[in-house]
This record gives C-alpha cells, structure tokens and sequence, in this order.
C-alpha cells in the first residue's frame, strides 16, 4: 500500500465516502461529491483553501504536513 493508498483510505473514513469517489473526483477536478461529506464551515473553509494557490501550497509544505507524509511512509 503506498502513501497516496493510506491518505484515500483516512480520507474514505472520514468522509464515509469510497476511495474510487475520491479518485474521480481528484482526477476530474470536481470536489463537489468529497464536499457533501462534510459539515457545512468545513467544506467553505476547504473550498476557500482549494482556490487560494498561495495558502494550498504553504500547507503542503508547513511542518505539520511533511511530518504526516513521513509518518505514512512507513
């Protein structure tokens, strides 16, 4: 199982949506179906972020992040 297989797992978890869903919509662009999964403020917070280049790309790149990456390294 690599890294992206784990994060689609969590995130299936959590949105209690499948990891093909999650495929579909990340291929497609269209995040409106990983949306309804959400509660309300989460989904307009992550939609505000998914616009803002500038913040996505600070967050993958924070601390925080690249120790969850090496955490599911292993």
């Amino acid at each position: 199982m690599n890294n992206m297989d784990k994060m689609l797992g969590l995130l299936s978890q959590k949105l209690g949506i499948s990891n093909e869903t999650i495929k579909g919509a990340i291929n497609s662009g269209d995040v409106s179906k990983l949306l309804s999964g959400m509660q309300t403020e989460e989904a307009k917070r992550l939609q505000r972020l998914i616009k803002d280049k500038e913040r996505l790309e600070a967050l993958v790149k924070s601390k925080e992040a690249m120790n969850l990456m090496k955490q599911m390294r292993r």
